[in-house]
């Protein structure tokens, strides 16, 4: 049937535009913020009911709005921040584009309490889908209070996708924590359906927040930076190289005070720390790029989380700067000297520059060059590939893996050596065997502790001393989600006050790893995505992150012996054909295999 074109309705177009601003719930509470913020606020009130999901309510001292100017507050593009099109140069506000409020309105119902400093009485307004139901002048303190209900009625396409509870709370309350690190001189008070989780009171600087925001074990390892450049200024935290964490969730960028999220300043802080932190570690870091106005866009992401700069190899280069400088003067982190080290370092570094602002020139727009990018080989694919390079592939001479697993005995193999210090090879006169020494190891611990886990009380360890972790506001929301599935898998972890827990006993399988560092990776790890909702689901993927976590690594040399170990330990498995995540384990291939691969059949 024939379309014709139209213009879509005022209420349908709101509807849609709203979704590239309102993600979920601590989306609202992302824009409800930063309009307190930058209606001058040093007092914040917030109260989430079910994470957010139900019920959002921001209450601050700020200068409030008129009563003539309330309803004009909710119409799309009605902003106090900008007026001509070259103001968009010099925006020193979070918001400006006046979009936040009518898109909040038309997904969600809205009432807003406002009373202007020194004005005698306030005014009251109330949406619902964004259409206006009640303005009346009203008494209230001096302020502006927003209580946002029913989030997503009006788009339950929407509203089935969100997380549960608890991931939604999580949102929010990272959304909490980076305003607490960008804005020192603000008291903020959290409530969760009535309950205070979390007071931030007023500090003179950030030093003073880090341990409350970030958690102390973080605090503590914490070194101060700087740098500066004409136009740039970089300060902040970052952690030292012997405190690390296995994703970039502890990274913290705020740019002229906005949090962004930027892979070329992710991209600089791993280049400051490279030689001096293991591999795929990452640091916390708390950064604070300062520059003109007019040399960053901040207008180029709806929800205002992605820039663009206009010299990203100046704040590339200040960043590594001030990270570098840091490092080089704590103990054991002097960089290495000499003319041919110099050289190579310095060559180094101008590449990792360049792939750098290669990458982020794609990424953010501009002269977008036209060339074919080379894949990346997979973790998970072998050092070498069996097949030459130009002869193409027969049918039939593909390895087998796992193939006829019930006849094979790996302790009966000979055992040729390994390669890559990552694979095992072995021999039965008539088939070659290569095994993935991780994900062998990672398939009998999982076994293991799925086995062991069913009502053995060996299962767990005593801790000599109780361990006590103080987390982050999101952490500790995540720590309570994952509890009972946690306690399943030989933790055993209670609530210490505060945001604080304390680590009673730990799986006997993994004794000999660091608690601490062990289950902040292993919740952050089994959080990552989408939740499994089964409880059986979720306990399954804590075991296997366990098992992945305390398997030996790749480019790991092992001895003869701890082989012999592991053949005897893959002879009692079932099913060994794969890791708990679905890689193979091993690979067999025939004497026919070998043939048609050298062309002699």
């Amino acid at each position: 049937m024939e379309q014709k074109i139209t213009v879509l309705s005022r209420d349908v177009a709101n509807r849609i535009a709203a979704g590239e601003v309102v993600e979920r719930p601590a989306s609202i509470l992302k824009e409800l913020l930063e309009n307190a913020i930058d209606a001058g606020a040093a007092d914040l009130v917030v109260e989430l009911e079910q994470g957010g999901c139900k019920t959002i309510r921001i209450t601050d001292n700020g200068e409030g709005i008129d009563g003539d100017e309330m309803a004009l507050a909710f119409q799309r593009h009605a902003t106090s921040k900008i007026r001509f099109i070259d103001d968009i140069d010099h925006i020193a506000t979070y918001g400006f584009r006046g979009e936040a409020l009518p898109s909040i309105a038309s997904v969600a119902r809205v009432e807003m309490i406002s009373r202007r400093r020194g004005a005698l009485s306030g005014n009251r307004i109330v949406l619902d889908g964004g259409k206006i139901e009640t303005m009346a002048e009203t008494g209230c303190p001096e302020g502006t209070s927003v209580r946002v209900t029913h989030v997503f009625d009006h788009v339950p396409a929407r509203k089935k996708f969100l997380k549960s509870v608890s991931t939604e709370q999580a949102a929010c309350m990272e959304v909490l924590v980076r305003v607490a690190l960008s804005r020192p001189d603000i008291r903020m008070k959290v409530l969760s359906n009535g309950r205070e989780i979390l007071y931030v009171p007023h500090a003179s600087r950030l030093s003073e927040r880090l341990a409350l925001i970030l958690g102390e074990d973080a605090a503590a390892h914490m070194e101060a930076i700087e740098a500066e450049r004409p136009d740039i200024r970089v300060s902040g935290f970052v952690t030292r190289p012997e405190y690390s964490r296995s994703n970039t969730k502890g990274y913290h960028f705020f740019v002229n005070g906005r949090f962004v999220r930027d892979a070329l300043i992710s991209h600089a802080v791993m280049t400051g720390y490279r030689r001096v932190i293991p591999e795929k570690r990452y640091p916390v870091a708390v950064l604070f790029i300062e520059v003109s106005p007019g040399d960053v866009d901040v207008n180029v992401h709806p929800a205002k989380t992605e820039v663009r700069f206009r010299n990203p190899r100046a704040v590339y280069d200040c960043v590594v700067q001030a990270v570098v400088s840091k490092l080089a003067v704590l103990p054991g982190g002097e960089q290495p000297s000499g003319g041919a080290a110099e050289k190579s370092a310095e060559a180094t570094y101008h590449q990792r520059v360049e792939e750098a602002l290669k990458r982020y020139t794609l990424v953010t727009g501009g002269n977008r060059p036209t060339f074919h990018v080379r894949q990346e080989r997979k973790e998970s694919a072998p050092l070498f590939d069996p097949r030459p390079a130009d002869v193409p592939q027969e049918p039939g001479t593909e390895p087998s893996a796992g193939r006829g697993a019930a006849g094979v005995r790996f302790s009966g193999l000979a055992y040729l050596g390994q390669v890559g210090a990552t694979y095992l090879v072995f021999t039965d006169r008539e088939n070659l065997f290569l095994m993935d020494q991780h994900a062998a190891h990672e398939r009998v611990l999982f076994e293991k502790i799925r086995s062991e886990a069913v009502g053995r009380e060996t299962f767990r360890q005593n801790l000599l001393v109780p361990e006590v972790i103080t987390l982050s506001p999101p952490e500790y929301a995540q720590f309570m989600q994952l509890a009972e599935p946690l306690g399943r898998a030989g933790f055993d972890i209670e609530p210490f006050g505060g945001n604080a827990v304390v680590l009673k006993t730990v799986p006997s399988l993994l004794a000999n790893r660091s608690p601490r560092e062990f289950l902040l990776d292993l919740v952050t790890d089994v959080l990552d995505g989408a939740s499994p909702a089964l409880p059986l689901a979720l306990r399954e993927k804590v075991f296997a992150v366990m098992a992945c976590k305390g398997a030996v690594k790749a480019n790991h040399t092992l001895s003869s012996d701890e082989v012999a170990s592991l053949c005897l330990e893959m002879d009692k498995i079932p099913f060994n054909a794969t890791c708990p995540h679905g890689r193979p384990v091993y690979l067999i291939y025939s004497m026919t295999d070998l043939q048609k691969l050298f062309k002699r059949t």
